[in-house]
Order: structure tokens, then sequence, then C-alpha cells
């Protein structure tokens, strides 16, 4: 009697202890799901680099961060409340150093109605860039925030190999003596674009656009020299539209005997006069 009742002590012991070990992980779940419910996620957005006030800001100037905070909680620095899909093309309003996390308060949505006046520095205008068929593909390779700079072609008119620049169009012919070689010089330095619209077809209009009517246009913030200058020679030649690159920002002007190295030998054969 004595010996069984051992057994049946023993097998009620590890019976607890196995029990017990069961046991454990699910009071752990439980824990853990409590805790999972008290808490949630934020996006932060900090800054890269040091920006300005009135930077438009472009994905490479922030980056996002999820932080995750308690469910109670009210932190500052959630972006939800302005974009739950970034900042591009938002409007810096504060001056904000690098590593520095960009609060709601600090941005204007482009959506709102007073974003180009916010936009705008107490010496600075717009500029709308009217884009023609042909460069419609301008609309769609140039966004908010982005840096361009004007540049405008002219013809270079070679008489008796001497070069001077002359309004001659495109579309005149000249003389035997006169060959018309085109320059392409810059006007402005890097602008920055506040907003790309395309022009929407009417109903009543046929399937493609007139070549002489713009399909959009390009709004640009510039100061009051730089619109100056391009209000004197915008008449003078075609003025152009290109992203601003930092390798070529010291080309200020493109000649066609630079480009096209033989057509100059060619004009060399033919003699001067």
């Amino acid at each position: 009697m004595i010996f069984f009742l051992s057994i049946i002590v023993i097998g009620v012991g590890i019976a607890g202890i196995v029990l017990q070990k069961n046991q454990a992980p699910t009071k752990k779940t439980v824990v853990s799901a409590q805790q999972e419910n008290k808490s949630k996620v934020i996006v932060v957005a900090e800054a890269t680099r040091d920006l300005q006030a009135h930077d438009i800001l472009r994905p490479d100037d922030y980056q996002l961060r999820s932080v995750e905070i308690n469910k109670d909680a009210n932190d500052i620095r959630d972006i939800s409340s302005v974009s739950a899909s970034g900042l591009d093309g938002f409007l810096l309003l504060n001056n904000l150093s690098k590593d520095s996390a960009i609060l709601p308060e600090m941005v204007a949505s482009p959506n709102s109605k007073d974003f180009i006046y916010r936009s705008l520095k107490s010496d600075e205008l717009t500029y709308a860039y009217p884009v023609m068929q042909q460069e419609d593909y301008l609309l769609s390779s140039l966004s908010r925030g982005q840096k361009v700079s004007i540049y405008i072609r002219l013809a270079e008119i070679e008489k008796d190999k001497t070069n001077s620049v002359g309004l001659v169009s495109e579309g005149n012919s000249g003389t035997s003596k006169q060959m018309k070689k085109f320059s392409l010089s810059k006007v402005t330095d890097a602008l920055t674009i506040l907003d790309v619209k395309k022009e929407e077809k009417k109903e009543d209009q046929r399937k493609s656009y007139n070549r002489d009517e713009p399909v959009g246009s390009i709004i640009l913030r510039m100061n009051q020299s730089q619109l100056a200058k391009l209000r004197v020679v915008e008449k003078a030649g075609d003025i152009l539209l290109f992203p601003a690159d930092d390798n070529i920002a010291n080309y200020e002007k493109y000649r066609m005997d630079e480009v096209l190295p033989q057509f100059g030998s060619v004009r060399e054969l033919r003699g001067g006069k």
C-alpha cells in the first residue's frame, strides 16, 4: 500500500510540474498582447540636411522613421495629421538643422489655397513658363520643388567669317554668304518649381492639341532681378527650360561649332566669300 501511494504521489507531482510549464507561456503571451494593445506606431520626419524657410521639400531633404509610443500619448512629431505618404512638395516655414524633426506646424500643404503666396519671399514673384506640345514631356518629368534653369536660343549670323548675334528666326532662309548658327545661353540660375499644371481638354476640342497652344504651364519662383533679365531677352529668341544639374552649372553657353565641330570645318572649306 505504501509503495503504491508513493507512486501516486510522484505521478501527481510530475503532472503538476508539466501543467505549470504549459501555463507559463500562455500567461506571457497574454501580458505581451496587453502591452501591444497599449501602444501605437507613429511616423516621424527628420531633416537629412540643414533646411531653410521657404524650401520646397524633396525626397532627399528628409527621411521617415517609425516610432512606437503609448497608445494614449500625443507626440507632436507625428506627421500623419498632415500626410500619410510623406512631405514631398510641402513648403517649409521654419529654418531647420540636420537631424531635427519636421513638425506638422512647420510645413504647409501644396493643396492649401495660400501655398503659392506663402512660398514667396518679399522680393520674389511667380513666372508661368508655357509648355507647348513639343515639350509636353516636361509636365511628366518635372515636379514641385525641383530646380530648373532658363536658357535662350539665339541665331548667330556668320558673314565673311565674322560672327554676330542676330534676331533671325529658324524659318528664314539666308543668302549664300550667310549661314545661321544657333547658340544656347543661360539666362537664370537654378529656379524652384512651385507647381506643374496640365491643361484639361475641353469637350469640343479635338483629340490632339494645337501646336501653337500651350498644353500646360510650370510655375517658377524668381526674384525681381531674375525676372527683369528674362523680360529683356525673352523676345530675342526661344526661351527653353532645363533641369538644373550641378554637373553643368558652369556651362553658361553652348555654341553649334562646339556641339558639331564638323559643321565649322565645312564652312572653312567653302571659303569666306
